[in-house]
């Protein structure tokens, strides 16, 4: 019995010197994953949102961080500062459970993928995660193209793995950022048709795998090509997305704005002058006032793509002369419309312009068609 003692004495004190001697065992790096998710059926989330999830001894649950949040109660100042570019979004956190549960709620689907990281980059990757919380970094100026939930996301990805996603991501994507726009705006016709108006010529230039990122889809489909992160579907959405055809923006801009500069003719052709003024009136007011309004949009913003607009050679604060001008005036008015569509539609035929004008330029044409055949006809009769 003695010597039992003594052996497991002996054996104790060299399983502590052993233990001792051997160095620390290191923290388990954490896994970090990218969280992506398909479109909702409300307007500020029809292209999708991104998030990355950091899972480690501390947050074993995982700590996902969320570059997208506002406050969205508030849509029409949100947009008010979207065109002013200070609509200002914040990065906050939660349980990965949550975030999952959230979305699930919501019916829309949710896909993850392990991002492939050595342990250092791992541990570097989530120290600046946290990092972006610090009250100096938390809160940024969102640009829907360039600096969004996802793009944040994609730069971060792009640090921490040695630039892999940027390689060969200056290639031309396939479409412009406008036929991207009209794809998320294809189920709701009048976002296609403000898209088409409010939007300038920067988002008809040829968009870079790179840019086109801004999107999680696409974020998505890169961080697999480049990274061999496969996704995985871990929250199907359950109702079919909403769809549409994105080339509506431009046939209600043309069809119905010509019916109602043809509407307008006809009440200008009344032999009752209050009518004919009143058709007048009302075009004026109408085309007029949207061009004012893109006017003073292009003024305020300070975002390129809505202050080079070329919609404003066809859509003109002029047109509110209409409320005023009479005889001789109005008819040298609306001749130089006339031309000056024409110059229009001719210049983008040649390629000068790059927007897509044809749509607004055939409405305006077919008013002040319709206006100075009324005119023409007033003066073979006599009627001023």
């Amino acid at each position: 019995m003695r010597w039992t003692w003594l052996v497991a004495l002996a054996i104790w004190f060299a399983w502590v010197s052993v233990a001792r001697a051997a160095p620390p065992t290191p923290p388990t790096a954490p896994r970090i994953e990218l969280y992506t998710m398909g479109p909702g059926d409300d307007a500020f989330s029809l292209f999708g949102h991104a998030a990355l999830c950091v899972f480690d001894v501390k947050y074993p649950m995982g700590r996902c961080y969320n570059y997208g949040t506002t406050d969205f109660s508030r849509p029409v100042g949100l947009t008010s500062d979207f065109i002013q570019g200070r609509a200002r979004f914040w990065v906050s956190v939660s349980p990965e459970p949550v975030m999952r549960d959230a979305y699930r709620r919501l019916d829309r689907s949710v896909y993850r993928q392990v991002l492939p990281l050595s342990d250092e980059r791992a541990r570097r990757f989530a120290s600046a995660l946290e990092q972006d919380l610090r009250p100096d970094r938390r809160s940024y100026l969102y640009h829907h193209f360039d600096d969004n939930c996802a793009t944040r996301l994609r730069d971060h990805i792009d640090t921490f793995t040695g630039g892999q996603l940027r390689v060969g991501a200056q290639a031309p994507y396939g479409e412009t950022l406008r036929q991207v726009v009209r794809e998320g705006f294809a189920a709701y016709p009048g976002l296609l048709v403000l898209s088409e108006l409010v939007l300038g010529r920067r988002v008809d230039g040829p968009a870079t795998r790179w840019e086109a990122m801004f999107l999680p889809a696409v974020l998505r489909d890169q961080v697999q090509v480049r990274l061999g992160a496969s996704p995985e579907l871990i929250s199907p959405r359950k109702a079919p997305v909403a769809s549409g055809d994105p080339r509506l923006g431009r046939f209600w801009i043309a069809w119905v704005g010509a019916l109602f500069g043809v509407s307008c003719g006809l009440l200008h052709a009344s032999r009752r002058r209050w009518l004919s003024l009143g058709g007048l009136i009302l075009a004026g007011l109408v085309f007029g006032g949207l061009g004012l309004l893109l006017t003073s949009i292009a003024v305020v913003s300070p975002l390129p793509d809505l202050r080079e607009n070329e919609v404003l050679l066809v859509l003109t604060p002029l047109d509110l002369m209409l409320v005023f001008l009479r005889g001789r005036w109005l008819t040298w008015f609306v001749r130089l419309r006339i031309v000056g569509l024409g110059a229009v539609l001719a210049c983008g035929l040649a390629g000068v312009f790059v927007q897509p004008l044809a749509a607004p330029a055939c409405a305006l044409l077919v008013w002040n068609a319709s206006a100075a055949l009324t005119l023409h006809m007033s003066r073979t009769s006599g009627r001023c």
